[in-house]
């Protein structure tokens, strides 16, 4: 079974996939959210710090 196309360098697929993968996760920005879907997660986790204190 053939582990490259003749286009790719000679790696096997779990090192192109390897490095696809640290390329995205080094590049990768997140964009922020808009305030009203952080005002709900702040909302959120507020009320699992109530309830979680009092149990």
């Amino acid at each position: 079974m053939p582990t490259r196309m003749s286009s790719l360098e000679d790696r096997d697929l779990h090192q192109r996939i390897d490095a696809d993968l640290r390329r995205f996760l080094a590049e990768h920005q997140v964009l922020d959210l808009p305030a009203a879907v952080m005002q709900e997660i702040d909302a959120i986790r507020a009320r699992f710090a109530a309830s979680y204190v009092a149990s």
